[in-house]
């Protein structure tokens, strides 16, 4: 009877023993995960902060929006969202920055860049015009152009005729000059033209 005593004590010992062991390692796990997480005992989590990437240099100096697979493409850097619905490509897009024209400040180096153009974007695929021209006279150095030295060069912009107006307008407040449709007055043929002063 006396060694039946001693095997259940040494038996609630060990299970004692067992479950210290279990809470001091859940209290470390967990002291271990509020630390990676940031959060300590009473305190508020953190805000999701996402790292600040540093920006990058238009290769050739040169961006292209919403395109990617014309014939000269690929001497651009091409800011592409690739959106299924425009109808633009999708992948195989050489020197390929996924993100949309308001995102432009985001992604590049301010006053590095000395043309953007584009040959296929939508207007209604640009959801901020305001932001969109804000990011790109950021972007462009001074005497910088959307589009090239050619006359007619600029930003080719599928849009109805009453959206013409909203894209000039957005290119002026933004401090462009020389801000004009230099295509059609409607359709795939509007190209708007500007130069950062």
């Amino acid at each position: 009877m006396l060694e039946a005593r001693r095997e259940l004590g040494k038996a609630v010992a060990d299970e004692l023993t067992m479950l210290a062991i279990s809470l001091v390692g859940s209290m470390i796990f967990s002291a271990l995960v509020s630390r990676i997480v940031g959060v300590k005992r009473g305190g508020k989590v953190p805000p999701n902060k996402t790292p600040k990437l540093p920006k990058i240099r238009a290769k050739n100096d040169q961006i292209n929006i919403a395109g990617g697979l014309e014939p000269g493409s690929d001497q651009f850097t091409n800011l592409n969202p690739t959106n299924p619905q425009s109808g633009g490509p999708g992948r195989g897009i050489p020197n390929h920055v996924n993100g949309s024209f308001e995102q432009i400040a985001d992604f590049f180096q301010p006053g590095t860049v000395k043309h953007i153009i584009s040959n296929r974007l939508r207007f209604w695929d640009v959801k901020d015009w305001s932001a969109a021209a804000k990011g790109a006279f950021s972007v462009l150095r001074s005497g910088g152009r959307l589009g090239t030295g050619h006359p007619m060069s600029g930003l080719n912009v599928w849009a109805y005729e009453e959206d013409v107006p909203v894209m000039l307008k957005a290119f002026n407040d933004a401090g462009f000059k020389e801000v004009r449709n230099v295509g059609q007055k409607s359709g795939s043929g509007v190209v708007i033209s500007a130069v950062k002063p």
